[in-house]
């Protein structure tokens, strides 16, 4: 696989409003200047399809906010620190759920 590494989340909206090629996007739930659930909202209003690539990661420091809008959106989550088993299982279940 490539990867694409951003330093924050304003940083990923920009890079997938430029590039929406991608097979799956890691999103840590807590982000400088953007979280994930805001990136994820912005991809959702604007490439749909690309929002149920997401697979959210989050050492757990976040929000009951941040929390509902990840478990309403079904996608996939890991839980920090994970192991390459996890990250193939949840890369799997976007599988089932595109």
């Amino acid at each position: 696989h490539d990867i694409v590494v951003a330093d924050g989340g304003s940083s990923a909206l920009a890079l997938l409003r430029a590039d929406a090629q991608f097979d799956a996007v890691l999103c840590d739930v807590m982000m400088p200047d953007l979280t994930g659930a805001d990136l994820h909202r912005e991809i959702q209003a604007m490439l749909p399809e690309l929002a149920r690539r997401f697979v959210f990661m989050s050492g757990g420091a976040f929000g009951a906010q941040a929390r509902e809008y990840v478990e309403s959106t079904k996608q996939p989550t890991l839980a920090k620190p994970f192991d390459r088993a996890q990250l193939v299982r949840a890369l799997g279940d976007l599988d089932r759920t595109s």
